[in-house]
């Protein structure tokens, strides 16, 4: 972010005088302006000298990083996404298949059939929105509800949370239910491990083993 705000600062300290300068001819007749040429040069001098002297406190202070903690803290993230389940239970192969042996049936009888492309869509694509919650040495720190994407509510969830925490051993749990369900979770995860100085601990989904991996 600092070299693109370095840019736009030599651009405008060379653009913003020659702009002055074009509007400033513009303005004045042909004979004011050759007249008065010398004086419009002069101005667009001293607006660049001005604006150069009052970029520079900007154009060093966009070089320093911004860091939200220090290198003696260390944090614990949760990362990625993950699609709940659908709030219908639907199995759109099994409808699909069905009709088409109504499909094959009806044009073996009548010699002509109609397939209903209502019947093929007819399963709610909603999903549950994904309910994740992280406790850090037994305390809660997370206990959030996050909503599927899509116009129709049937893409993934999105998670991404930090929790800053001092280094050393820490108990981590965290749970996420897929399935709309109140009563327990769907998937859990508890581990005590050890997170060094500016160390990041994350916790995330992993859909070829369908679990929850902290590493």
């Amino acid at each position: 972010m600092g070299t693109f705000v370095k840019e736009i600062i030599a651009f405008l300290v060379f653009a913003l005088p020659l702009v002055f300068l074009y509007l400033s001819g513009r303005k004045k007749g042909d004979e004011k302006a050759v007249s008065s040429k010398s004086n419009t040069i002069k101005y667009a001098v001293i607006m660049a000298f001005v604006f150069a002297v009052l970029s520079v406190p900007v154009y060093f202070h966009s070089a320093e990083s911004y860091v939200f903690y220090t290198k003696q803290d260390a944090s614990v993230k949760i990362a990625f996404k993950h699609s709940g389940k659908r709030v219908v239970d639907c199995d759109e192969r099994d409808v699909i298949k069905k009709e088409g042996e109504r499909y094959r049936q009806s044009l073996k009888e009548a010699s002509r059939a109609k397939m209903s492309i209502e019947k093929l869509s007819g399963c709610p694509r909603e999903r549950h929105p994904v309910v994740v919650a992280v406790h850090i040495d037994g305390v809660k720190v997370l206990d959030k509800a996050y909503a599927p994407t899509g116009f129709k509510k049937d893409l993934a969830s999105y998670i991404s949370e930090e929790f800053l925490t001092a280094p050393g051993v820490h108990r981590i749990s965290a749970t996420l239910t897929d399935s709309g369900k109140t009563t327990e979770p769907d998937y859990s995860l508890d581990q005590t491990v050890e997170i060094k100085p500016a160390e990041i601990k994350l916790i995330r989904f992993e859909d070829t083993q369908n679990k929850l991996v902290l590493e």
